[in-house]
């Protein structure tokens, strides 16, 4: 027997103290599932930059777009045109405040805190507000956005002994904004205008634009989770890769670092 187990009917005495203290220095502390995840997952700040030609995954951060339509319909605001050459900068900085793993639904709830991000790029918009005044631009605009939080929820399905991701939907909180954006009207007066107006009304419209916004990285999302998990991975070997805490080679197309 160990020495706490020979203590043990005398395991409040003081000549089992060393013993006991020994035992609990000795003894491995159990690590969490999702822990495991969260380090795997977290191991992406590194390939984020560069990305990984041979595990197919693009660079990450900045995160480009080519171009994004809008056609955007309200009561009283409208506004439809093209984003182009949209890079999302700052992505690798992330950290992951929680994640939970529910069996019933297969759902994995994530909660991800961005310090800073930045959205940049060109556009060419038309629109109108309150239906009556119109507005129009071509040019540059940058959003600076100062700590993001992500409630993520990721949805699967097994489906015999296979993993898939099904949907992808968040709900985002931020705290402030900077935005400057050139070009308004073709005026740089207006446009300097338009960019503080822009930034000190931004909360409410972006309460506003949440839905749409929130639909077009949910878009996105759901393409990289997919990126990652694959449509060929097993439960077996998703188990394989977050119990075997290492930075080997992982199979396609999972890849965590």
């Amino acid at each position: 027997m160990g020495k706490v187990d020979d203590c043990y009917e005398s395991y409040f005495s003081h000549s089992c103290a060393a013993a006991r203290k020994e035992s609990l220095e000795t003894e491995k502390p159990v690590v969490l599932i999702e822990d495991k995840i969260i380090r795997k997952f977290e191991r992406l700040r590194k390939t984020m930059p560069v990305g990984n030609i041979n595990r197919n995954i693009p660079i990450l951060d900045p995160y480009v777009i080519n171009n994004v339509s809008i056609d955007y319909d309200m009561s009283n605001f409208r506004l439809n045109g093209l984003l182009e050459d949209v890079k999302i900068s700052g992505l690798r900085y992330f950290y992951v405040d929680k994640l939970e793993l529910h069996v019933l639904p297969v759902q994995a709830d994530l909660d991800m805190t961005f310090p800073a991000l930045e959205i940049s790029g060109k556009y060419n918009l038309k629109g109108k507000i309150s239906r009556l005044i119109p507005i129009f631009g071509k040019g540059k605009f940058s959003i600076k956005v100062h700590r993001i939080l992500l409630e993520i929820f990721l949805k699967l399905s097994l489906r015999e002994e296979f993993v898939k991701v099904l949907d992808f939907g968040l709900e985002p909180f931020v705290e402030g904004f900077q935005i400057k954006i050139t070009g308004i009207l073709g005026s740089h007066v207006v446009s300097k205008v338009f960019s503080d107006i822009a930034t000190a009304l931004f909360p409410r419209i972006f309460q506003t634009l949440k839905n749409y916004v929130v639909q077009r990285i949910s878009k996105i999302g759901l393409e990289f989770s997919k990126l990652l998990i694959g449509d060929d991975l097993t439960v077996k070997e998703i188990v394989y890769l977050i119990e075997n805490d290492n930075d080997g080679l992982l199979p396609y197309p999972l890849y965590f670092g």
